[in-house]
């Protein structure tokens, strides 16, 4: 059951690197926006688009890491059931 769970782990997170890799110029518009934030011009309603997109790009770096870092640490894990058949 660990081994499909670290799979299903993986496969999440390449579907969330997939979307990262086609929105890519979008990721990259809302780290080049940062510069725009600190502007005078900035009023209080794309201040807040600002940092939402930043927000929800960190949100997704983090899922895209957890996901890969626990499906490999679910996919090696080896189950009671796999200890029992070695004995």
């Amino acid at each position: 059951m660990n081994k499909a769970f670290g799979i299903i782990l993986y496969i999440v997170g390449a579907v969330f690197s997939l979307t990262l890799v086609g929105q890519f110029f979008k990721f990259v518009a809302a780290i080049t926006a940062i510069s725009r934030l600190f502007s005078d011009d900035t009023n209080a309603y794309d201040a807040g688009g600002i940092v939402g997109a930043i927000l929800y790009w960190l949100v997704h770096i983090t899922i895209i890491y957890l996901c890969f870092k626990y499906g490999k640490k679910r996919y090696k894990k080896e189950s009671q059931h796999e200890k029992k058949i070695k004995k």
